[in-house]
This record gives structure tokens, C-alpha cells and sequence, in this order.
């Protein structure tokens, strides 16, 4: 007894984003890179030993 066996593919096509949420998605990672670098600047205030990340 065989079990014929079916290839297909899977077309998944993205999603198009506005001007309006690219540039909100932009800003949003912007908001974010700093943040991380005031987190950053705020570590490096102190020695290794007195923070834990």
C-alpha cells in the first residue's frame, strides 16, 4: 500500500504598509534605541560589581 505523496507550496505574500506606519514603525524603533542607550549611560555610572542586568 502506497501513500502518494502532494508538493505543494505555500505563496505568502506581506503585508504593504502605509507611509503613515512605516514612519510610525520608525519612530518607534528610534524611541527605543534611545532608551536602550539611557539605560546604557546609566549603568555605566556605576561599577560592574553594584549592577546586575
Amino acid at each position: 500500500m502506497q501513500i502518494p505523496m502532494i508538493f505543494f507550496t505555500i505563496i505568502i505574500e506581506r503585508r504593504r504598509k502605509s507611509a503613515s506606519e512605516s514612519l510610525a514603525q520608525h519612530q518607534q524603533e528610534q524611541v527605543l534605541a534611545e532608551l536602550e542607550t539611557k539605560r546604557h549611560m546609566q549603568y555605566a555610572e556605576y561599577p560592574v560589581h553594584c549592577t546586575r542586568i
